[in-house]
């Protein structure tokens, strides 16, 4: 399996993490469960993946964000503990790749492969970017992946990966934007 494959399709989802004032310099955002999202897509076997079960593509995350944030110009800074949550629905194969299934936060498959990622948690990373009205680019950071167990199955072949270290770019140009509510800054679509 190649990383580049598995997560051509990872998207941040609006709404990721709550911001502190803006007059900060090194500051920790708290991600926000409940309006978090990231979904994986691509390619599995030569064909669009699709999910194992209703959902499996998408998760939500918690955890925290460090970053530089100092005026209008903000950075993501390493450190960052960002940790998806289960799916509600096992997914296939097992933890070591043999038929079955077992907890996960992502499951897809495509013709005859099932593949499953477990115990998903990543880092963001940036050079600094300006904040425009409020908002910035989602494609001015990039994700690595600082845990994350791939199980997989091709036929009668099976087994497991340790993306561990992998990185990508966040492909969207969505703008994320920054609000205030209720005296607390925080990030929405």
């Amino acid at each position: 399996m190649k990383f580049g494959k598995m997560f051509a399709g990872l998207v941040v989802g609006a709404s990721l993490f709550a911001v502190a004032p803006a007059g900060a310099e090194t500051v920790q955002y708290n991600i926000v469960q409940e309006q978090s999202a990231l979904s994986m897509g691509g390619f599995l076997s030569d064909s669009v993946a699709g999910p194992q079960t209703s959902g499996s593509l998408t998760t939500a995350y918690f955890g925290t964000i460090n970053a530089d944030r100092t005026g209008n110009t903000m950075q993501f800074l390493a450190g960052s503990v960002i940790d998806a949550v289960r799916q509600a629905s096992k997914q296939q194969p097992d933890a070591d790749g043999l038929p079955g299934s077992d907890f996960a936060d992502y499951g897809r498959f495509s013709n005859d492969t099932v593949e499953a990622f477990r115990d998903v948690r990543m880092d963001l990373f940036s050079d600094p970017f300006t904040i425009t009205a409020g908002s910035f680019p989602s494609n001015e950071f990039g994700i690595e992946l600082t845990s994350c167990d791939e199980a997989y199955s091709f036929g009668t072949a099976f087994g497991t990966n340790d993306l561990s270290g992998k990185f990508s770019a966040n492909g969207l140009t969505n703008r994320e934007r920054l609000c205030r509510s209720r005296g607390h800054w925080r990030c929405w679509d």
